[in-house]
């Protein structure tokens, strides 16, 4: 019930290891989200959370800067102005 909960929320796959093991699957905004989450409570897997959550920072960044979408739309720009 837990996971299905979760599974909904953060729309990510959960799949059942063994008797006391699940198994998260999340890509993406959702695997971010659910890192920033987590971080409290991380030791070992900490740092990997961290950067995870770094890297979709870094992507949103890329993303609202307007040169990336100039450079979406005319990819070849530099071979006319050289």
């Amino acid at each position: 019930m837990f996971c299905q909960f979760f599974s909904f929320l953060f729309n990510y796959r959960i799949s059942l290891r063994n008797p006391w093991v699940y198994q998260f699957q999340a890509t993406d905004r959702p695997a971010s989200r659910l890192s920033e989450l987590l971080l409290p409570y991380l030791r070992i897997k900490r740092r990997q959370a961290e950067l995870l959550v770094e890297l979709q920072q870094t992507k949103q960044r890329a993303m609202l800067q307007p040169s990336h979408w100039f450079e979406r739309e005319f990819p070849r720009w530099q071979e006319k102005w050289s």
